[in-house]
């Protein structure tokens, strides 16, 4: 018997029976469950309720909540208390996320959730090579689901403009701290001034730089008129601070 052909061609009972069978399961998987509805709605509400300072940030942030329906199999009441909704506090806002839903004094189910954050982030407009300084020319806008980025990402030019590609950095590629380091802005040998200070004064001196340095680094320094050679923190191209 071939059983490729039309519904109208079954001819043994035990063939209806399983035909209807399947449809009558069909029907039932596609009826929204109350319970699962109820659970639902508790999810989405407290997952878009930790989002919040998340969109306050940016008109446009964009999002995308999916919840994972319960079994099927499971036969609970309705719970007549509101559902009260927690998860392990060391989850994020955003991803794949597990959530307890409790009925008190009743039942506790566990739903998967996953939630998708889109927003604006900067990629690379051009290839970067490696130890080149970015400028905004290198730069664009793309709008990505930020949730699945693991390294990182950055919202604001002023973060990244300035700074040396500590690797290279292809077409379309999005930026992350991974990709960029501060630029070294006093070189060995460079001559500079040395200011060292206190509560109420400052001595003014000059010397040079025995290393490469970036802000906020600090580095040895020869004073030129003693030869003494003292260690400071790097303030800009020009000037090492020695604090006392």
């Amino acid at each position: 018997m071939n059983y490729t052909n039309s519904i109208g061609q079954f001819s043994h009972p035990r063939q209806y029976f399983v035909l209807s069978w399947l449809l009558c399961l069909f029907s039932i998987g596609s009826i929204a469950s109350p319970l699962n509805d109820q659970v639902h709605q508790a999810a989405h509400q407290y997952l878009l309720n930790k989002l919040q300072p998340l969109l306050a940030q940016s008109s446009s942030i964009t999002y995308k909540i999916r919840i994972n329906p319960l079994d099927e199999r499971l036969r609970l009441p309705l719970c007549q208390t509101p559902l009260q909704v927690s998860r392990n506090r060391h989850s994020k806002s955003f991803g794949r996320i597990t959530l307890a839903i409790d009925c008190p004094n009743s039942w506790q189910v566990f739903v998967t959730t996953e939630v998708s954050i889109f927003r604006q982030v900067l990629a690379s407009k051009r290839t970067i090579p490696k130890k080149r300084r970015i400028t905004d020319a290198d730069l664009m806008w793309q709008t990505i689901d930020v949730s699945r980025l693991r390294n990182g990402y950055f919202t604001e030019q002023k973060l990244v403009i300035g700074k040396v590609a500590t690797r290279t950095i292809t077409i379309g590629q999005i930026i992350s701290r991974r990709h960029i380091d501060t630029a070294t802005v006093i070189t060995k040998g460079t001559k500079v001034a040395i200011v060292a200070s206190a509560d109420h004064f400052a001595v003014r001196s000059f010397g040079t730089a025995l290393s490469d340095g970036k802000p906020g680094e600090r580095i040895k320094v020869r004073n030129a008129r003693s030869q003494r050679i003292v260690e400071g923190i790097v303030k800009d191209k020009n000037t090492v601070q020695v604090l006392f």
